[in-house]
């Protein structure tokens, strides 16, 4: 993230059990130049912000927030992280992660059910 380039943008896909489950989100800072008072960052999912983060230093800091599923979409999603200040003209990213546990279906909770159910019988019979 530059001051001519202050945004990224990533793209990427849904299901909708991902979509509905818990979505975190990591990301590792690992160089910048000349920030004195650090770099302010804004972090968004389709266009709604969910974390921001002011004063990073040019390394080492890591932001690591969960983020409501009721952001999320079925199908396309767009995460922006904007670079909205401080003195430092740019910044690196070591890596960016979005973790996604997805709900499991209702037939998923159905065979587990079954399973238990089963398992209930076998010990009285015996």
């Amino acid at each position: 993230l530059t001051a001519g380039d202050h945004t990224i943008n990533i793209f990427f896909q849904l299901t909708a059990a991902e979509a509905a489950g818990t979505l975190q989100f990591d990301m590792d800072f690992f160089g910048g130049g000349g920030a004195l008072d650090g770099h302010n960052i804004e972090f968004r999912l389709n266009n709604t912000l969910f974390h921001t983060e002011t004063g990073i230093p040019n390394s080492g800091q890591l932001v690591s927030e969960g983020i409501s599923n009721t952001l999320a979409n079925t199908g396309s999603n767009v995460l922006t992280i904007q670079r909205t200040g401080g003195d430092g003209s740019w910044i690196q990213i070591d890596y960016t992660e979005l973790d996604v546990t997805p709900v499991p279906e209702p037939s998923s909770f159905a065979l587990f059910g079954l399973g238990g159910l089963a398992l209930i019988f076998r010990r009285r019979r015996k």
